[in-house]
């Protein structure tokens, strides 16, 4: 019975090949895999920072609360952030930051208003958050039918085209070549000049 039970909870076996994401449409690894668990953990702690920093605004203005109200205040602004910021850009502050961001299943467009409201509200739940599967999607990822990936348009950007040393060599232009040389001129020999003793016997 034991057993059984463990092998419910625990679903079926994963294959030792098995990458998250691949059975979706995505690449394995690089831009556009499956973001690992860790660099969401980071985007949420980023995101609660964030959201921490929002909730204490209203103390420039007077505004007083005590600290559980200050709980929910900061829990009210991690999901108006996570609701506007997902649906206008994909992504967090914290997303921005770790590399990563929400498209659809179906395509790398954004999630549609309505579903990302879904998965705002599940995820202030909190407990479809914590539930995975095996392409690193949270219960409330699958309601609104988004994953979270590395962000192609980061990635790409960093990267630059590396020129190649052959075509850096083909394009840098070759020196002249120097003029050739002409055809060696000869010395003209200067007239011998006549000899005295032919002028002497002239003037005789």
């Amino acid at each position: 019975m034991a057993r059984a039970i463990g092998s419910w909870l625990s679903g079926p076996p994963v294959p030792t090949d098995f990458q998250p994401g691949v059975r979706l449409g995505l690449p394995a690894d690089g831009p556009g895999s499956v973001a690992t668990i860790a660099s969401r953990l980071g985007a949420f702690v980023i995101d609660a920072i964030v959201a921490n920093l929002l909730a204490g605004l209203p103390y420039l203005f007077g505004a007083r609360y005590s600290p559980t109200a200050r709980g929910y205040v900061i829990l009210g602004a991690f999901l108006v952030v996570e609701l506007i910021f997902d649906a206008i850009y994909g992504q967090t502050l914290g997303k921005r930051v770790l590399g990563i961001r929400v498209i659809r299943v179906d395509g790398d467009g954004l999630g549609s208003l309505p579903w990302l409201l879904l998965r705002t509200v599940l995820l202030g739940v909190l407990i479809p958050a914590v539930v995975w599967d095996r392409d690193r999607r949270g219960l409330h990822d699958k309601a609104a039918g988004v994953v979270v990936v590395v962000d192609p348009n980061k990635v790409a950007a960093t990267r630059r085209p590396a020129t190649p040393k052959a075509a850096v060599k083909a394009a840098t232009p070759a020196a002249p070549a120097p003029p050739a040389a002409g055809p060696a001129r000869t010395p003209k020999k200067a007239p011998a000049a006549p000899a005295r003793s032919a002028r002497r016997k002239r003037r005789r």
